[in-house]
């Protein structure tokens, strides 16, 4: 696996920022679980997915997903692990790519855990870029005492980012 240092201009295009901590998973399922949390964070439309990085720590480095760069990403899980898994074997492949560091998390202005996003309101002045960190148990975030699959959970945050008129 190929590691390649990240350019700085990139948190000018950025103004979402999920950095997802896996504790434990399962090397048959990685590349399956790192797709689904790129097209959760990248699908929901095409003004959330230019303005939107993920950040996935892996066991060396990180696997970074630059949404303005991202192509052929579709919903489906075959395509979407293949784009994964190419990009974990050459270091990079079609705006995924596998980075020393997660720069984005140096960018952010404003940052939020899942708890101060269940309270996030009109009335909190966020700056741009934005970071949203994650640390999931079994692939799953406690929301009060609720379980909710990392992918889902970062599917709703862009959907109460978008209707609070944090635009990207």
């Amino acid at each position: 696996m190929q590691l390649k240092p990240l350019e700085s201009q990139e948190c000018e295009n950025v103004n979402r920022v999920f950095i997802v901590d896996l504790q434990s998973q399962d090397p048959k399922e990685q590349h399956r679980l790192y797709a689904k949390i790129i097209t959760s964070a990248l699908l929901l439309s095409y003004g959330i997915r230019k303005g939107t990085a993920i950040c996935i720590r892996l066991p060396r480095g990180w696997l970074v997903a630059h949404g303005g760069k991202v192509r052929r990403l579709f919903a489906d899980e075959s395509s979407s692990t293949g784009l994964v898994r190419a990009a974990m074997r050459h270091g990079f492949h079609s705006g995924i790519s596998v980075e020393t560091s997660c720069i984005y998390a140096n960018c952010c202005r404003s940052e939020l855990d899942i708890e101060e996003m269940c309270e996030v309101d009109q009335g909190r002045n966020l700056s741009s870029p934005i970071c949203i960190r994650l640390r999931p148990s079994n692939h799953e975030v406690d929301v009060h005492g609720y379980r909710v699959a990392v992918w889902y959970l970062i599917a709703i945050i862009n959907i109460i980012l978008d209707i609070l008129g944090f635009n990207t």
